[in-house]
């Protein structure tokens, strides 16, 4: 018979490859089926996880989609460098948030840009689009930056200064 199999001698090595060969695919089954609980989320999953957490108004779960460290967001109403303070900032829009809608999303590696509307209730209905970068480091949002006309918000959320002493 041709090949590796040919005689007793070379079937019993080739039996011994085998072997060697099979528990290194089992090892790297094992060692897959171990990673895959902690497996990489693709950044864009991880990001439009963010928004559809967001628009159910479902904070805790958009918290976990942030960096717990080195986190960055800025907006043209508002910058926080602390992903808590963020998400407890992130109540205004809830309570006036109707719906959100992702339009377009473009992926660079770990950096995305989504257009977004955001539909939310003042006095009436008001439909604001935007665009946001967004970056993703060790699959949570690292950086945010909003781009939009921020002229209504601004104005509902304006802080009132305290009293002069």
């Amino acid at each position: 018979m041709p090949g590796p199999f040919r005689d007793a001698k070379s079937g019993y090595w080739a039996a011994i490859l085998v072997t060697i060969s099979m528990g290194r695919l089992w090892r790297s089954a094992v060692v897959q089926q171990q990673n895959s609980d902690r497996a990489p989320v693709a950044p864009r999953e991880v990001v439009e996880g963010y928004f559809n957490a967001v628009a159910r108004r479902d904070f805790p779960a958009a918290r976990r989609l942030l960096a717990d460290r080195g986190f960055r967001y800025r907006s043209p109403i508002g910058s926080f460098d602390n992903a808590d303070d963020f998400v407890a900032d992130l109540w205004r829009l809830g309570s006036i948030m109707e719906s959100i809608t992702l339009c377009r999303a473009f992926v660079a590696g770990n950096e995305l840009c989504h257009i977004v509307e955001v539909r939310t209730r003042m006095s009436e209905l008001v439909v604001t689009r935007l665009a946001q970068w967004s970056k993703v480091e060790d699959g949570r949002i690292q950086e945010i930056e909003a781009f939009f006309d921020g002229q209504r918000y601004a104005a509902l959320f304006q802080h009132d200064p305290p009293p002069a002493a």
